[in-house]
């Protein structure tokens, strides 16, 4: 379950940096790289914890914001 919210949070990354740089597809693919490839985020999504869905909720926030839902 760690694994699908990591990924679930490195397309919301994604969606975010699209969001805000509407006309710059490499932002967005360079900011997903980014959260995908962090050390910790690797570590944390391989282990049984919580805190993948912390990540998940977080980056969906993040995307709300932009969209002006929140």
């Amino acid at each position: 379950l760690g694994v699908l919210l990591g990924t679930i949070t490195v397309l919301l990354a994604w969606l975010a940096a699209r969001l805000a740089c509407p006309g710059d597809e490499a932002v967005a693919t360079a900011s997903a790289a980014f959260v995908a490839f962090l050390p910790m985020h690797l570590a944390v999504t391989a282990a049984v914890s919580n805190e993948p869905l912390a990540y998940a909720v977080s980056a969906a926030i993040a995307c709300a914001r932009q969209l002006g839902i929140l």
